[in-house]
């Protein structure tokens, strides 16, 4: 028996003879009508759910990134997340932004960051957007595969769930990977 409900701003449908659970997932805009299946990935062409802010220190990324957080916060039905190196945004976001220091949990590499995330959504299914603040300072990172490796792992997390990342790390655009522009 198949039936369907309303959940949130997303369409379920439940079969129940085998307790599998589909989104049919009405994103943005610009995602409207994507339909999206369990574990699986968006269509080809489509725009990622996962951006990358990227630009030498100094630049205006963290400013920007405040602005992004706190638009997002006031206009989006669902929580808003931010990760940072240590709490120096406390006071620039708005109240309902959940603000994390990476310091804290010892959030110090790719593996450890990828499983608090997760973790973070497991624990909170009302969860939107994900934003993180300068990437290679909390993970100790560079412009690598295993930078590729973790978008990748971010971007395949997004579709399964819809839950959004946007991300700022320092450094030189031009020395991006090729895994990495796709993101920016």
């Amino acid at each position: 028996e198949i039936c369907a409900c309303l959940v949130g701003s997303e369409m379920c449908i439940r079969d129940s003879s085998i307790a599998n659970l589909f989104h049919l997932c009405y994103a943005d805009a610009i995602r409207k009508t994507i339909p999206r299946k369990r574990g699986g990935d968006l269509l080809k062409g489509v725009i990622s759910m996962v951006r990358l802010i990227m630009g030498e220190k100094g630049t205006g990324k963290t400013k920007k990134l405040i602005e992004m957080i706190n638009t997002t916060a006031q206009e989006d039905n669902g929580s808003v997340v931010c990760v940072e190196a240590k709490s120096t945004m406390t006071f620039d976001l708005h109240y309902h932004v959940r603000l994390i220091s990476a310091y804290e949990y010892d959030l110090s590499n790719y593996e450890a960051l990828r499983g608090f995330l997760f973790g973070l959504y497991a624990g909170n299914y009302d969860i939107s957007h994900i934003f993180i603040d300068n990437l290679f300072k909390i993970t100790g990172g560079e412009c690598n595969q295993a930078a590729d490796d973790f978008l990748n792992e971010l971007e395949r997390f997004s579709n399964a769930t819809g839950v959004k990342f946007t991300i700022s790390v320092s450094g030189d655009p031009a020395l991006a990977t090729d895994g990495m522009q796709k993101y920016l």
